[in-house]
């Protein structure tokens, strides 16, 4: 009869130990190359901007990159988490931008600031989709901003009608400031920032 319980205990802890080893062994994802070559980029590129209007120009450089494997409150996953801090030259800003994984298929790249801009990743994305705010609204074979030719165009729009053209391997090459928020108050603004020139650091 001993021998028989002490079986039994055994086999759950064997069957309770095989379940923690499961519950490790879940799937990793990992962002897909195609969203990486619109979002990740080394520390130390930049970007110079040209108000379309005024002749304004304004920067953001690139000052940090982490790369981590995080797990989301719900969901039997873990996945490749970016985050990059930005500021433009004279420092007024720091800006961070966190790429997180929605679900297995699906990244976003959001900011906290409306200066650098949101971007939506999806196999076999279409136009319309929109997730958290963030919707794809236009794609481009090629634009012409300053003279210059850029390839590979994804538009998005955010909440605030705020539109973000970005280019595959380039980063954001235009951005349409239709509202700003200050103080709590929102302001129309038109505002359009061309890409004038910038700096992979590969």
């Amino acid at each position: 009869m001993k021998t028989k319980i002490y079986l039994f205990v055994l086999i759950i802890s064997i069957l309770c130990i095989a379940s923690d080893c499961d519950r490790d062994n879940i799937p990793t994802y990992y962002m897909p190359q195609e969203f990486k070559d619109y979002v990740d980029f080394p520390v130390g590129s930049y970007w110079i901007y040209e108000d379309s209007v005024s002749g304004a120009v304004d920067s953001i450089y690139l000052f940090e990159r982490n790369i981590t494997i995080d797990r989301p409150s719900s969901g039997n996953f873990k996945w490749e988490k970016l985050i990059q801090r930005f500021q433009n030259v004279n420092g007024s800003f720091d800006n961070n931008a966190i790429a997180v994984c929605i679900e297995p298929l699906i990244y976003h790249l959001w900011t906290s600031c409306f200066v650098y801009g949101n971007f939506l990743y999806k196999k076999n994305m279409e136009l319309g989709l929109e997730i958290e705010g963030t919707k794809y609204i236009k794609f481009y074979d090629s634009l012409k901003i300053n003279n210059k030719w850029y390839t590979n165009i994804k538009c998005f729009t955010n909440k605030f009608n705020n539109n973000t053209y970005w280019g595959e391997k380039t980063g954001i090459v235009r951005k349409e400031i239709k509202t700003l928020y200050i103080n709590n108050l929102s302001v129309d603004t038109n505002i359009v920032w061309n890409l004038k020139s910038y700096h992979i650091n590969n």
